[in-house]
């Protein structure tokens, strides 16, 4: 096979890497997978990954992989072989051959990883059935995470995977062969001459030569010769910014590894998860055994000898960790509240973020942290290139990215283009999804763009759920010259049959109907399951026309195109932050549902509201409100204990007011006498008080009080908070928290009986 000499020539020479798909019958494809390797072994290694669905039903699998061990018997690989469910267990390997059975599955999120383990020069084959056949195919992801009752798989739109075949078309470096070994697609192959950087280490440095040696490229050097500087200096931020593969990870270990050597530092590392530090564990050991120097290895934590000690913490715990450096990897997936919890708690910090990743993305990370981190701290920001795993300009990344529109971007803006904005000269509209994926590749740029710079959580498993899921669709807001500058991504919920309905109560997981989902199971609302809704899952204004108002324009216009379409409510689970709970109740929304438990990455807790279209509705939003307002009340110190007064108070004011009666006996009204007369004190009639504030804030009776005032009862009363406690919240002295309580209870008691109006 001569092409694929050539083609590895070529990839060895510029260290990249190259995608061979054979398509048809997967006996005879593996004939010519056996025949690829045969060429490859003169240029790759013998590391070998054969990922595939294993099907329980069938052995279908088994039998394909063992057809191809048949082929490549005796070629000298080392073949590790895994099912896509373990896909994240090879997050920081790398091998030299990759071989994808995509026959019963491709699933989005998981092909971005494995594909970036390959480094380069590597080989990467792609077994699928006749293309048109695979990009008309329901493989499992679908029926995973894509199909949602009421629909089934046979309702599963196929765009995605006709994304995927036309994007093998487009790109360099990836070849397509019929199952005999035929070419269908020849890329051009450009002669190309080895390139090898000469590294250069500082000549002042204050790292060991040690720790130096131990880098891969120039711009690793230069991360860690910036980090010197990181123990020297207080209130000071190191940012630094890479796509995946650049090696980020590693020159910080290194550079910990030279701080943890030279002094008694101790050093917190935190990231979304365990596993996005691992690499940085690995290297500070490497870094350590370079250097000689012994060390102490539990769970998570290392301990240098004679040296400092390093321990990785998830978001949560570090934020009520103190230590003299904080590392922060893939910064991109904690959330912005969490990040700027770090910048009050530590003064010396390491950001490293995935500028494109799977992940998560940096862009939004640049967009809205780092101009508040500035305000904060000395920031010094360093960029990273160079790739490691493979050479620069690499083909099968840039198909990667392509396809999976990691590198979108929303739409640069003219000058018209913000007085069409100002002006409110603004389109709401429908867009054709398969037009939109499949023909309009400039709009979906700009639609998906928009997410990117608003939302962590971006990976492709999000872009194939929009292509092929039945009941997602998308809408925008374009300016009148067509520029998108608000995209919203919307499922219909509900219309649940009786069957799925019983199983939802049952306490079964069913795909999607989140909604529909959370009031069977708090409230019991069968005919609300029923009916059919709109659940906006994701809405993003143009990063430079925030607060402009078009989030709002967008929402009025999804519920006039919900009523005009017999739909019987739009509604949204968010984390309730404060800014994003008071957009939705300002366009009309009211809280249903509060969690009871807090999102452990983002520490929120996860809200659902409303926006009823019919009568039957509105009542049933009434009453789930005012239950989830009584819960709140009196969970306060108990499930809800960790949520912002702000957002507990701007919760109590959702809804309809209702009449509670306080119904206080004589004795209850002699103690609030007493208390207003100055005998009696907070720790004497507590229960009193108790209910009293409880009837305050869910009540019909509402007397004037500054919104402080309200907070301070929310963390001492409901919260039953210590004095101390509620002294650490607001940054006061305990003594003073105790007499401005006294001044509030005082004017609530007589307003309560009665003295006052």
């Amino acid at each position: 096979m001569e092409f694929v000499r050539k083609a590895l020539e070529t990839a060895a020479a510029t260290r990249q890497r190259r995608l061979f798909v054979i398509s048809g019958d997967w006996k005879k494809g593996m004939k010519v997978v056996g025949q690829i390797l045969r060429e490859a072994r003169d240029f790759v290694g013998r590391d070998l990954l054969y990922f595939a669905e294993f099907p329980k039903e069938s052995d279908i699998g088994e039998r394909r992989f063992k057809e191809f061990a048949r082929n490549v018997h005796g070629l000298g690989y080392l073949v590790q072989k895994k099912p896509f469910a373990i896909a994240s267990s090879v997050l920081g390997r790398t091998y030299d051959v990759l071989v994808l059975d995509a026959y019963e599955n491709f699933p989005p999120r998981d092909i971005g990883i494995i594909v970036e383990t390959v480094r380069g020069p590597g080989v990467i084959v792609l077994l699928v059935p006749e293309l048109p056949k695979w990009a008309s195919s329901k493989l499992f992801f679908h029926e995973q995470y894509v199909v949602t009752p009421p629909y089934s798989v046979k309702d599963c739109r196929d765009i995605f995977l006709n994304r995927v075949v036309k994007k093998l078309f487009e790109h360099d470096g990836i070849y397509i062969l019929s199952d005999e070994g035929k070419p269908v697609k020849l890329p051009k192959e450009k002669k190309a001459k080895k390139r090898k950087r000469k590294l250069k280490i500082p000549k002042e440095h204050e790292f060991p030569d040690e720790i130096y040696q131990l880098a891969l490229t120039q711009d690793q050097i230069d991360v860690i010769h910036a980090l010197e500087n990181v123990p020297k200096a207080k209130k000071h931020a190191y940012v630094i910014l890479a796509d995946r593969g650049r090696g980020k990870s590693a020159a910080m270990g290194l550079a910990l590894a030279g701080i943890l050597s030279s002094k008694k530092w101790k050093v917190v590392v935190t990231a979304p998860s365990f596993q996005n530090a691992e690499e940085v564990f690995r290297f500070i050991r490497t870094g350590l055994e370079a250097l000689g120097k012994e060390y102490k290895e539990k769970k998570r934590e290392i301990s240098v000898k004679e040296g400092g000690e390093v321990v990785f913490l998830e978001p949560l715990e570090a934020v009520e960790r103190k230590a003299d450096i904080l590392v922060v990897d893939e910064a991109a997936g904690i959330y912005v509240s969490i990040l700027r919890s770090f910048m009050q708690r530590y003064k010396r910090i390491v950001f490293a973020t995935t500028t494109h990743g799977y992940e998560g993305t940096g862009r939004l990370f640049q967009y809205r942290f780092l101009p508040a981190l500035q305000e904060k701290f000395e920031v010094k920001t360093l960029r990273m290139s160079e790739p490691i795993r493979y050479g620069e300009g690499d083909p099968i990344e840039q198909w990667l990215y392509d396809v999976f529109l990691l590198d979108a971007e929303p739409a640069d803006l003219t000058e018209e283009d913000l007085k069409q904005v100002a002006e409110g000269r603004l389109v709401f509209e429908k867009l054709d999804v398969e037009k939109l994926f499949l023909e309009d590749e400039e709009t979906l740029r700009q639609f998906i763009g928009i997410y990117v710079y608003a939302h962590y959580r971006n990976n492709p498993r999000d872009v194939a759920i929009l292509a092929d899921a039945p009941n997602q669709n998308a809408f925008a807001v374009r300016t009148e010259s067509g520029k998108i500058v608000c995209s919203l991504q919307i499922a219909e919920e509900g219309g649940l049959p009786k069957a799925v309905i019983d199983l939802l109560k049952e306490g079964e997981i069913v795909q999607g109907n989140i909604i529909p989902d959370l009031m069977l199971k708090y409230y019991g609302y069968d005919n609300f399951a029923r009916a059919k809704g709109l659940r906006v899952v994701r809405i993003a204004t143009h990063p430079e026309l925030q607060g402009k108002g078009i989030g709002s324009f967008a929402l009025k216009n999804l519920i006039d195109y919900a009523r005009d379409n017999d739909y019987a409510w739009v509604g949204a689970v968010f984390g309730s932050s404060d800014m994003l709970l008071r957009f939705w109740m300002k366009n009309g929304f009211i809280p249903v549902h509060v969690s009871p438990k807090r999102n452990p990455e983002s520490g929120e807790y996860s809200t659902a509201v409303l926006y009823p279209l019919r009568p039957a509705i509105k009542d049933i939003v009434n009453v789930s409100n005012f239950g989830m307002k009584l819960r709140l009340a009196y969970e306060l110190d108990n499930f809800y204990r960790n949520m912002e007064a702000r957002v507990a108070l701007l919760l109590f004011s959702s809804g309809e007011k209702r009449d509670v009666p306080l119904d206080l006996t004589t004795p209850e009204k002699r103690k609030l006498k007493r208390m207003v007369e100055g005998g009696l004190h907070y720790d004497a009639l507590s229960e009193v008080i108790y209910r009293m504030t409880i009837n305050y804030f869910i009540g019909k009776m509402e007397p004037p009080m500054e919104e402080k005032d309200r907070l301070y009862l929310i963390e001492k009363v409901l919260k039953k908070r210590t004095w101390k406690g509620v002294g650490d919240v607001f940054g006061k002295d305990p003594m003073k928290v105790a007499r401005r309580l006294d001044r509030i209870l005082y004017g609530l008691a007589r307003w309560y009986l009665g003295e006052v109006s």
